[in-house]
């Protein structure tokens, strides 16, 4: 008898496994599906470097032309259009990332594997943006000329002398759970601080001023909000095992792969409206100097920044958990480094990704083949690094200061957000629209960036594969002696 329940144990421990391998099979297959989507972008990325070339030529020629404001506004109307649908869209998109994510994330491992891939993801996603941050802040790319401010909207701050850093911390924590999940969408909670002149009831007695913090609702969405819902919601998916549980993430899986068709069909639109972007903003700069300038220290800031996260961080990483050569990992991820370059996606790589780190780096398949599916979705160390750099310069663009409470919330959205980014071309500065937005930075700024997009683009996905294969091989060998189920349990399971 006790036989049997040993038995019966082992089986349906070893279904659970197979039901696993199942669940990680067609997030596999999601992803494939979408490589075969982005074959497209070859297209598309011609299409894109027309539309900037285009933008450049029109902007500058339209300049000598001296058009009407009038004019002006119409030129910018189609550009105007793409940043309302990308801003209708990024919130609930990276919602449903996040969520289909997150759960993908917790049922695919068991707790041990589980809690390393959580811990190496969010500390190298969160050391991309500190760098970035830091990079922005250190070269200024922003801050040549910090009146000659892209476009019309530029962004005024006054200074609040009663605002202390503790109203930054725990304006943080309440935003981190709003009181309403809707009103999320488009407001937050700020403490203000106002100076009251209170009469005294002596007449003799001279009228005197008194701080009062009151806490108020302001523009802007709530992203650190709107991000803890959708992580609670998909670990508590990812956790659930029962069938009604499987529906409702059928459903979310669904919603995403509907998001995803809807942004792959934008971007069609995209090189017109990045066309009108740029040809709109060359319009209302001043300074065409201050432009060229901020566009290559841009670049050099991005490049500056990646160095320092391939040749330092993930290198740091990788040898104090393993006291090996980190750059032979590099040497056998070449291959894939190419096809990156070539398809801008990090979807589209992931065969290659495998079989370097199957074949040249021998990494054990039960980690490669849950690992490096969702480290395409859900770990994007170079978008994570554009957050940064990108929500910097554009404060300094516009001669915002920010705060210590805006750059945290910089920080943790561009950590969070880039978990939702799509591993497809073009996806970074969507994510990056939900970031300014979520410190009421103007977007309008973005179309400049697009104009470089297509380069820096190819640099951040050889971040985003190369950080994926060193997280492999760190895991692989913390947990050298365990964990997923092999690939001969599961044979023998079915055969029976």
């Amino acid at each position: 008898m006790c036989d049997k329940i040993i038995i019966n144990c082992g089986a349906k421990e070893k279904m659970n496994s197979i039901e696993r391998q199942n669940q990680t099979t067609k997030h596999k297959t999601k992803l494939k599906l979408c490589g075969k989507r982005v074959k497209k972008n070859d297209l598309l990325t011609i299409l894109t470097l027309t539309g900037v070339f285009l933008g450049i030529v029109f902007g500058i020629t339209l300049r000598y032309a001296n058009p009407s404001d009038n004019a002006k506004m119409l030129i910018a109307f189609p550009g105007e259009i793409l940043l309302r649908i990308l801003k209708m869209l990024v919130i609930p998109f990276i919602s449903v990332s996040i969520i289909t994510g997150v759960a993908e994330l917790i049922r695919n491992n068991n707790g041990r594997v589980g809690l390393h891939i959580i811990i190496y993801y969010i500390s190298t996603t969160i050391c991309a943006v500190l760098i970035g941050i830091a990079m922005a802040w250190a070269i200024k790319p922003g801050l040549q000329n910090a009146t000659q401010a892209v476009g019309k909207n530029s962004v005024t701050t006054t200074k609040n002398l009663g605002y202390s850093a503790l109203d930054t911390v725990l304006d943080l924590i309440r935003n981190l759970f709003p009181r309403n999940l809707i009103e999320a969408w488009f407001r937050l909670d700020v403490t203000t601080a106002t100076f009251v002149t209170v009469e005294q009831k002596n007449v003799s007695q001279n009228a005197t001023t008194k701080l009062v913090k009151t806490l108020t609702s302001t523009d802007g969405s709530n992203a650190l909000g709107l991000i803890t819902f959708c992580v609670m919601l998909g670990i508590t998916l990812g956790r659930r095992k029962s069938t009604k549980t499987q529906v409702v993430s059928q459903f979310f899986n669904e919603l995403f792969d509907l998001f995803m068709d809807v942004i792959i069909s934008i971007m069609w639109f995209a090189p017109i409206g990045i066309c009108s972007l740029i040809a709109g903003n060359l319009l209302q700069v001043d300074n065409m100097m201050y432009t060229l300038t901020t566009l290559g220290l841009y670049i050099v800031t991005t490049f500056v920044g990646a160095f320092i996260h391939l040749v330092s961080v993930l290198p740091l990483i990788y040898w104090v958990v393993t006291r090996k050569n980190p750059y032979k990992v590099y040497a056998g991820c070449l291959q894939a480094v190419l096809t990156m370059i070539g398809t801008t996606s990090s979807a589209a790589t992931l065969p290659t990704t495998l079989r370097c780190a199957e074949e040249n780096l021998g990494i054990n398949k039960r980690f490669t083949r849950v690992m490096l599916p969702l480290g395409a979705t859900i770990n994007m160390d170079g978008t994570a690094l554009l957050q940064g750099i990108v929500a910097i310069t554009i404060a300094q663009m516009n001669g915002v200061t920010l705060t210590a409470g805006q750059v945290i919330t910089i920080c943790l959205t561009g950590s969070l957000a880039s978990a939702g980014a799509a591993a497809i071309p073009g996806s970074g500065l969507v994510v990056a629209l939900f970031v300014i937005q979520s410190v009421g930075l103007p977007a309008e700024g973005l179309g400049f960036f697009y104009a470089v997009d297509w380069m820096l683009e190819r640099l951040r996905g050889i971040i985003n594969i190369l950080g994926d294969v060193i997280g492999v091989c760190v895991i692989a060998h913390l947990n050298r002696e365990d964990t997923l189920p092999s690939e001969t349990e599961l044979l023998d399971v079915d055969r029976n």
